[in-house]
């Protein structure tokens, strides 16, 4: 599975295609890291670090 379809099947998507900030919220206290951070993950400006890959794929149980 893609990340970006991990967040949505986590987060939930809005009616209008987008993940909403709640979503956001829980996919980021899920993995410990800050909204923003996974803001920009989903946006594919950034790519994870190592340390959060590996966050990742321990969260998702390997899904991801």
């Amino acid at each position: 599975m893609e990340l970006n379809k991990w967040i949505e099947s986590i987060g939930g998507v809005g009616p209008a295609g987008k993940l909403s900030l709640a979503g956001l919220h829980a996919v980021a206290g899920l993995l410990g890291e800050k909204p923003r951070t996974v803001s920009s993950w989903y946006r594919q400006e950034r790519i994870p670090s190592f340390t959060a890959g590996a966050n990742i794929v321990l969260k998702s149980k390997g899904t991801v």
